[in-house]
């Protein structure tokens, strides 16, 4: 089972499946990290912030758009 089946984990959308295609298809204009807009997690996005702070972990360079309990 995976972490998320526990609620251990959150992926925000677009996400990585495992076999490495993007989903949704309309999201993947946000995967090119090199062009930052509305909405993208970074280092410094609140809800990145927020997520940190409460115990979870984030994915970024993977999977930018997982947190994970610690």
């Amino acid at each position: 089972m995976s972490p998320h089946s526990y609620g251990r984990a959150v992926d925000v959308n677009p996400y990585r499946k495992p076999n490495g295609v993007w989903s949704p298809p309309n999201g993947l204009p946000y995967v090119d990290r090199s062009k930052r807009r509305p909405g993208m997690l970074f280092s410094d996005s609140a809800m990145t912030k927020a997520f940190i702070a409460n115990d979870f972990t984030w994915l970024s360079g993977f999977d930018w758009q997982h947190f994970q309990v610690r």
